[in-house]
């Protein structure tokens, strides 16, 4: 007994030492569950108003959703790391060492619980003005970025775009927009600058607006000029 728990704490360093090598999945497993409450959160906050419907916090009702959509992916997450395992011959190296078969399975179990407790936003949780608060702010930053989009692609580009090319270093777009990142600083302070200038509080009330007005804006004002790009030589995608 104390041999398996042993070797599923070896398993659980192993596992977080990949994790610490893979950064973005970090951030992506922390993101993870507050975009379940941007999407379901404005669906469900009107649901308290149905006859009988037992509690007057929509929050109460959504957050067991919440904790099990976040245990659910965690789970498919940890699933998905034993497949690559066993796709790249990990776990038959495992298989001919003294480990415990059981830690190789239970270190699994143990992580995604860890991960699923982790990064729950209990304390966004605890009320409805919490969590609304934590939304407009959020949407102050959604706003700009959809703003930038849109303008980029329909004023600036005419609905003309290479794909591949956006993800390549040494790309016809550049690595880096400097125009789109000041309008994009721009269009957050507008948005968010109610939260410190109560005269100006409408604009956070309507953030996601404000912010994509003003980036929208700014954006296509600051690339005004800049000369066309030729994309003739660029290289069809590959189906």
């Amino acid at each position: 007994m104390i041999g398996a728990a042993q070797d599923t704490w070896f398993m659980l360093g192993r596992q977080a030492r990949n994790l610490r090598r893979q950064p973005v999945w970090i951030a992506i497993m922390i993101v993870e569950p507050l975009v379940w409450i941007t999407l379901y959160g404005q669906l469900f906050r009107r649901i308290v108003e149905l006859p009988g419907f037992g509690t007057d916090s929509y929050i109460q009702f959504l957050t067991p959703g919440i904790v099990v959509m976040a245990a659910f992916f965690s789970a498919s997450w940890s699933g998905w790391a034993t497949l690559t395992d066993l796709d790249r011959g990990v776990i038959d190296r495992f298989l001919a060492t003294p480990v415990s078969r059981a830690s190789i399975v239970v270190s699994q179990v143990v992580r995604s619980g860890i991960i699923g407790i982790a990064i729950m936003p209990w304390k966004l949780l605890e009320n409805a003005d919490r969590y609304i608060g934590w939304l407009i702010t959020y949407s102050g930053f959604l706003g700009p970025i959809a703003g930038i989009f849109i303008a980029d692609y329909w004023l600036v580009r005419r609905g003309k775009l290479a794909l591949p090319e956006l993800y390549r270093k040494d790309g016809v777009y550049g690595k880096v927009n400097y125009r789109a990142i000041a309008a994009l600083l721009a269009g957050v302070v507008v948005a968010l600058v109610g939260l410190v200038v109560p005269a100006l509080r409408p604009l956070y009330d309507y953030a996601w607006f404000a912010g994509f007005g003003v980036a929208f804006l700014l954006y296509w004002l600051l690339m005004r000029g800049t000369p066309e790009l030729d994309l003739s030589g660029v290289p069809p995608a590959e189906a």
